[in-house]
């Protein structure tokens, strides 16, 4: 789903310079019988609210002036000191502020110019003097929350208001402005940016009519607050800024003798007479900032800012407010959270609670006996270490008294720093490979999510710069990180094939395909359900102590997504469900590769029981089903990268539809080919394991030079849709349909290589005894990074920060070092110890009995 987020037109000036300027009639003295309110409605709620609302922002507003008489007296002695009040409009977010907007893209000539006719049809694009039109597009941060926490240490409640206008005929859900229209639409904002620059154009979001927004604009400063609020906006300096930077296309409409058609067109009647600015600039001056508006709202990120209100006012009547004041509904429309409702989702006071149920109950009993088996396991075993005979052997040993060590902290975290490897077959250099893969997936996160995070600046223009190649090649690395998950699904199928197959060999082709399921199932889903009821009783406790509005809404949604879709996750059925994702997102992965367990011994055994060519026939079908979805889909519905919708040309009917539940990247039948290129590489690996094998140098560099040549084109291919956007639909069909299979044969080469002693350095690299305890926690550290994501983002949210690679990189480490330390110590806890009990109660039930053999997983 696509943010589709709008720039605000309000300008929240100090109120202290505006009253030190003696500019009263912006915000003058209140009463209840009061009936103009000055620009105090951006402040405050207090038309169109509930009575006691209003009653309290009355007193507010007053308070403020009362607080800022005194403080003007105390500032002759210097010894001012900020009211509550005052310090709650410190706390209000301000637009436009320094910082804000403040890089600029520019548009010139043709597309200007289309631009422009857009919204004013008395310009022709085909008349010479219409043609040398150049437009700087501000783009940068344009939502400034304020201050959630100083906002509560006021006893203020803070609320935060999105500017987002209705399209004529469409519903108020949220959920519908981030989807595609239906259909072309000739005025929509990504088709007039395609006309600027296409190899750019894919970046803005498709969802508002330039012309009808711009309509809006013109709409809400017509009105009485509107009217007022404009005259101020125009004194920003921010605003003079961007104004400045555009100063030759105020002076080329100037020039072009357009102001009264431009009047006539937006109904502009004639220029205020409380501004100094001359009338007939101020006319182009005005269009100008109504035309970035129309283009922000459709191009931009969400513009918005944050109200520190009366406790006695609600979320709606922050919107009611804004909406009568401009006269225009445009304000807080949308319903942002399937599970919250909005007054809690977004605003936040010192009343904050979140909802203690039975599963919450349920959730701290599970918990508080946890630990008490973890103190007490660790506290015998370390008893053990120092008065018993270290090397007794755990036979002699009670089942109740083992079950109890198995919970032992302080055995289990030297198994997870040990260096020392299990078997004399183990494929070393998977460790390395897995820990490679995770950080990798991390980077993607950590970039993604921040840059589209409201704290960044200027992200819009840090993404633009990321995601069009001007970061250089290497980049591509972070835009296309995609393969890293693939890589897993690869390791996934490899470790099933080979450990199946040995078992196999052993048994005669006779096992237990009931505790085969079962086996996997308890070792992947006891550490999910673990960290599902994590998120759910955890993640609200620290966003508290953090107490920003962002990490709180972020809490209470994962809380409850989790409280309704967890049960989804520990079925593996969460990507067939509208919101089963909404739970840790990221395990849409276990979904797809339990999905991918449950069917691989319909293609193993028939490979172990058949000969290497009816073995390797029986997989080669497998893959060709495998590789078909994404061709089909592709090909018949004009997708994108990765499935992608490219718009104005993907089917809406396959993307909303079809293509909607799972969508094209979480399909199991679009991600099948890594887990199959893995089965077949472990059938390999079995194959050739303890027998005598030669390969020249020859045939090994051969193999490594495409191995690195594949790798290379599916990571790094893409880049050249910089210079030719869209590619063609062959371009694409041909992408998708083979770049996991591509990437898959590139590891496997890597894999086969470095496990038959051809490796070198490379081997020696990725099998470094380094990376094994960082593999081990491999697992816990994927289902738990997008927790220090979330917790970093939320209380970054209470200021603005601007995007660097500099920056980039230390919140890619913070979140990586962090997330491994969190992993660590919920390895130790969810599981380490049922590891430990799977291997004492269940395994001796998954291979032939013996009493003489020690009990091994399989």
């Amino acid at each position: 789903m696509r943010k589709k987020f709008i720039f605000l037109i309000v300008n929240l000036l100090s109120i202290k310079c505006a009253l030190a300027q003696g500019q009263t009639n912006y915000f003058p003295r209140l009463d209840e019988n009061s009936e103009t309110f000055g620009l105090w409605p951006l402040f405050t709620p207090l038309m169109g609210v509930a009575p006691q609302c209003k009653s309290a922002s009355i007193r507010f507003a007053n308070q403020v002036l009362d607080e800022f008489a005194e403080a003007m007296v105390q500032a002759q002695s210097f010894s001012f000191k900020a009211g509550p009040a005052m310090l709650m409009i410190d706390a209000t977010g301000r637009l436009p502020m320094e910082g804000m907007l403040s890089d600029y893209y520019p548009i010139v000539g043709q597309d200007a110019c289309g631009i422009l006719a857009a919204l004013l049809p008395i310009i022709d694009c085909t008349n010479p003097a219409f043609q040398n039109f150049e437009i700087k597009l501000p783009i940068g941060y344009s939502f400034n929350p304020g201050n959630s926490i100083a906002c509560q240490n006021a006893n203020g409640k803070h609320c935060v208001a999105i500017y987002l206008p209705m399209s004529p005929g469409k519903s108020n859900k949220f959920k519908e402005m981030f989807e595609l229209p239906a259909g072309g639409n000739p005025h929509s904002a990504i088709e007039m940016l395609n006309m600027l620059k296409q190899k750019k154009s894919f970046l803005i979001p498709n969802f508002k009519n330039l012309h009808e927004n711009f309509n809006i604009a013109n709409q809400m400063f017509e009105s009485a607050g509107g009217k007022l609020a404009l005259e101020y906006l125009m004194k920003n300096p921010v605003v003079r800024s961007i104004l400045s930077e555009n100063s030759e296309l105020i002076s080329s409409l100037q020039n072009l003798n357009l102001l009264h058609g431009m009047a006539n067109s937006t109904g502009r009647m004639g220029a205020s007479e409380t501004t100094t600015i001359n009338p007939i600039i101020e006319i182009v001056v005005e269009q100008i900032v109504k035309l970035f508006i129309t283009i922000w709202a459709g191009a931009q990120q969400p513009l918005g800012f944050g109200q520190c209100v009366p406790v006695e006012c609600v979320y709606s009547d922050i919107g009611s407010n804004l909406n009568t004041f401009f006269a225009t509904p445009a304000f807080n429309t949308f319903d942002a959270d399937p599970y919250v409702t909005n007054d809690r989702y977004f605003c936040v006071d010192n009343n904050i609670e979140f909802d203690w149920n039975s599963l919450d109950t349920f959730i701290s009993v599970v918990f508080i006996g946890l630990a008490f088996f973890l103190v007490l396991g660790t506290f015998i075993d370390v008893l053990q270490q120092i008065f018993n005979d270290p090397n007794q052997n755990n036979k002699n040993k009670s089942i109740g008294l083992q079950v109890i060590l198995s919970f032992s902290m302080y055995t289990n975290f030297k198994k997870i720093i040990s260096t020392r490897e299990g078997g004399g077959d183990t494929l070393s250099c998977l460790h390395g490979m897995r820990f490679l893969s995770m950080s990798w997936v991390l980077l993607g996160h950590s970039f993604i999510f921040a840059l589209g995070s409201l704290f960044m600046n200027n992200g819009s223009t840090f993404q633009l710069k990321a995601f069009t190649g001007e970061f250089g090649l290497a980049f591509q690395a972070v835009v296309e990180a995609t393969p890293s998950v693939d890589s897993f699904f690869l390791f996934s199928g490899l470790l099933v094939s080979y450990l199946l197959l040995k078992d196999l060999d052993k048994s005669k082709g006779r096992f237990r395909l009931v505790m085969f399921y079962v086996h996997r199932y308890i070792r992947l889903t006891i550490p999910l359900a673990f960290i599902t009821a994590f998120y759910i009783l955890v993640l609200p406790v620290v966003a508290r102590l953090l107490g920003t509005q962002r990490s709180i809404a972020i809490a209470l949604s994962q809380k409850e997504a989790c409280t309704q879709w967890g049960w989804a996750n520990l079925v593996y059925l969460n990507n067939f469900y509208k919101h089963g994702n909404d739970c840790i997102g990221v395990t849409w992965y276990t979904c797809d590769d339990m999905i991918f367990f449950w069917i691989s011994p319909l293609i193993i055994y028939p490979m172990w029981s058949n000969s290497s060519k009816g073995a390797c026939t029986w997989w080669f079908l497998w893959l060709i089903g495998a590789t078909f979805p994404s061709i089909y889909e592709t090909w018949t519905f004009r997708l994108g990268i990765d499935g992608n919708p490219l718009p104005g040309l993907s089917d809406n009917t396959f993307l909303q539809g079809y293509g909607a539940l799972p969508d094209f990247y979480r399909q199991p039948w679009t991600r099948f080919q890594p887990y199959l290129i893995g089965l077949l590489l472990g059938y390999l690996l079995h194959k050739t394991k303890g027998k005598q094998f030669q390969m020249s140098k020859t045939i090994n560099a051969i193999g490594w030079q495409a191995a690195f040549l594949c790798g290379f084109a599916v990571v790094y291919g893409p880049a050249s849709q910089y210079d030719k956007y869209p590619l063609s639909n062959l371009e694409y069909t041909l992408y998708n349909g083979f770049q996991r299979v591509s990437w898959s044969f590139a590891l496997s080469w890597v894999i086969f290589s470095c496990t038959r002693g051809y490796g070198g350095m490379i081997n020696d690299l990725l099998s470094w005894k380094f990376f094994l305890p960082l593999s081990r926690i491999s697992f816990m550290t994927y289902l738990i990074h997008t927790f220090f994501i979330f917790i970093v983002n939320g209380y970054f949210s209470t200021f603005a920060v601007n995007a660097s690679l500099t920056l980039m990189v230390g919140l890619y480490l913070s979140h990586l070092i962090c997330s491994m330390a969190l992993a660590v110590l919920l390895t130790l806890a969810f599981e380490s110890p049922f590891i430990r009990l799977e291997k004492l109660l269940i395994g001796a039930m998954l291979r032939p009995a013996s009493n003489e053999e020690k009990m091994k997983p399989v």
